[in-house]
């Protein structure tokens, strides 16, 4: 399983733009916990659930990715270490700011 340790928006949201027709969005993702020790734990071959459990345990960052972004037409989620190459424009929208 992934978390989510940073998110930025980018793009045409942090510009100011009069009107933003897509909202781009970069995520840093972590593993959760020891992967090992999970998949271990799960010992029933037959067992339906644990089938599900690993496979959701093993989901690239790719895959998180697209299940972040869903089926919203209007939301691009991108990998985090792409964020240079994406543009300059971004605000920071997770963790959020200590004030």
């Amino acid at each position: 399983m992934h978390r989510i340790v940073e998110a930025h928006v980018i793009g045409s949201w942090c510009r100011g733009d009069d009107e933003v027709s897509v909202v781009d969005i970069a995520a840093r993702l972590a593993l959760k916990g020891d992967l090992v020790q999970r998949i271990k734990g799960i010992t029933d071959p037959d067992d339906t659930a644990a089938h599900l459990t690993i496979r959701w345990l093993l989901f690239s960052v790719s895959d998180v990715l697209s299940l972040l972004k869903g089926r919203t037409a209007h939301l691009r989620v991108y990998d985090y270490r792409h964020l240079s190459s994406l543009g300059s424009f971004t605000e920071r929208i997770y963790p959020p700011a200590q004030t």
